[in-house]
């Protein structure tokens, strides 16, 4: 996945959670568990260093996750160096 690619896929996820947050409930949650979760776990995963992915996409990530919880905060970014 180039770095484009990702940052786009991490926009659009972001744009589809907001989408489907308006929807109905049970919906909702059906669609955050089949679809949502395993599409999140890919792009969080496809740079695990931070190297290639921009500042907009993980500010995205980090609300994204702090909405939904997937990845446990002390695991967020731990690859990363400083």
């Amino acid at each position: 996945m180039t770095t484009k690619e990702l940052n786009k896929a991490i926009k659009t996820l972001y744009n589809q959670y907001n989408k489907m947050s308006e929807a109905d409930n049970d919906l909702f949650f059906k669609w955050l568990k089949t679809t949502f979760t395993p599409e999140f776990k890919r792009v969080y995963y496809a740079d695990d260093s931070f190297k290639y992915i921009n500042r907009e996409s993980i500010l995205i990530l980090l609300i994204l996750n702090r909405k939904t919880r997937i990845i446990p905060f002390y695991n967020f970014g731990i690859n990363t160096t400083i």
